[in-house]
């Protein structure tokens, strides 16, 4: 099942919790194959994400109320990505998204 990063709509917490931390959590006690698999998990959400983040303010997520949720969880996805690779290649993606939450948090909201 492919979760709501590769998804353009979504109903209002379909997803909760956001963020599978699972793959982290097992990715120390893992093989390095598996753990590449675990990590490739990350990897293919953050892609598809990119991939779809062509707004002004390169923001792949869905927009609703709450969406800020979201944000926080591709900031969450990329730090563990890079925990679990050393690949910086979602950086980017991080930090437009971090934007956002910091905006949300300060109510300055502008997506």
């Amino acid at each position: 099942m492919k979760g709501w990063m590769t998804r353009n709509v979504t109903l209002h917490y379909q997803w909760y919790p956001f963020l599978n931390l699972g793959h982290y959590a097992l990715f120390p006690f893992v093989n390095v194959t598996y753990g590449q698999r675990l990590a490739g998990f990350y990897g293919e959400g953050l892609e598809a994400l990119r991939k779809k983040s062509d707004s002004p303010y390169r923001v792949g997520h869905p927009f609703f109320w709450c969406s800020n949720n979201f944000a926080a969880s591709v900031v969450s996805h990329v730090l563990l990505y890079v925990a679990m690779t050393n690949d910086m290649q979602y950086w980017p993606l991080l930090v437009s998204h971090r934007c956002v939450c910091v905006k949300a948090k300060n109510k300055k909201i502008v997506y």
